[in-house]
């Protein structure tokens, strides 16, 4: 038995390797990238050039809501 994202050396798995496990140009992954910047689904965490930190707006938004709630309830 073979798994696509486990054994993409088999022949047939690469048309099920997900596309973040196949390599791209930097260009294209710079675009997505920028594409999901602005689509508010990611958001820098540094203000650096290279090698920035991108995290998800959405899981950072629960996790900021949860540390207030925490320090509300601690309060």
């Amino acid at each position: 038995m073979s798994c696509s994202v486990c054994c993409p050396h088999t022949r047939s798995s690469r048309r099920r390797t997900p596309a973040f496990r196949r390599r791209a140009s930097r260009s294209s992954v710079l675009a997505a990238i920028d594409r999901l910047r602005d689509a508010g689904v990611l958001r820098p965490l540094t203000n650096r050039k290279r090698d920035q930190v991108w995290g998800a707006s959405l899981i950072l938004d629960e996790v900021e809501d949860l540390g207030a709630r925490i320090a509300h309830a601690s309060a």
